[in-house]
């Protein structure tokens, strides 16, 4: 993204209400998150494929509580 592009942002930003800008942070806060959980989730997913890939099981949630006293 070029320089001139985030001028031209920022100027749109800047020229919407203060109620405005803090609604384009929070839609933006929760499209990052979105973003986080995905990337979260195929990490997941990879991990899991990868240990079963390799012949590993996973421990069952119940045991690790049990385990460290949860």
């Amino acid at each position: 993204m070029s320089t001139a592009t985030l001028d031209k942002i920022v100027e749109e930003v800047r020229a919407l209400s203060p109620k405005e800008q803090y609604e384009l942070r929070e839609l933006i806060e929760r499209m990052l998150e979105e973003v986080e959980d995905r990337i979260d989730l195929e990490d997941a997913i990879r991990a899991e494929t990868e240990a079963a890939a390799a012949g590993e099981n996973p421990l069952p949630w119940d045991e690790v509580k049990r385990e460290f006293g949860i």
